[in-house]
């Protein structure tokens, strides 16, 4: 009996090990992801893009002004 419990905490200690390298290699990927997604879409968005946001950002905060008044 006491050779099937050394074997099942061995097992659960190895079991432990994995995921603890699972868990930094997701969260590896997830940083690399994050970079990648961040670098991408600073590359896509255009001053053109960014004026238009902007351009919209002011219009509704006048007409949030407006109904406010």
């Amino acid at each position: 009996m006491s050779n099937i419990n050394t074997t099942l905490i061995n097992s659960m200690q190895k079991i432990e090990v994995v995921i603890v390298e699972i868990d930094q290699s997701l969260r590896e990927l997830q940083k690399q992801f994050s970079k990648q997604f961040s670098k991408q879409f600073v590359q896509t968005v255009s001053a053109k893009d960014l004026n238009t946001m902007q351009q919209i950002i002011i219009e509704q905060s006048e007409q949030t002004l407006v109904v406010l008044n």
